[in-house]
């Protein structure tokens, strides 16, 4: 799943105002944590994006740090 998170992470500041390096360093957090509550490789990935999407929305509206949201 690398080429994907790299794909996602690359549109991320687009669609969510994330850098590379931070929305590839959340994506990497929520999927080892999803990995390590026994999720599929590809529930982890979607979980991941979707929770890295979601801080990087509320960082933004909030005027936060994505570390932060």
């Amino acid at each position: 799943m690398s080429n994907q998170v790299n794909a996602f992470a690359k549109n991320a500041i687009n669609q969510f105002g994330l850098s590379e390096t931070i929305a590839k360093r959340m994506t990497g957090t929520y999927g080892s944590m999803a990995k390590a509550f026994g999720f599929s490789e590809k529930e982890a990935y979607d979980m991941s994006t979707t929770l890295t999407g979601l801080a990087g929305d509320v960082a933004s509206f909030y005027n936060l740090d994505p570390s932060e949201a």
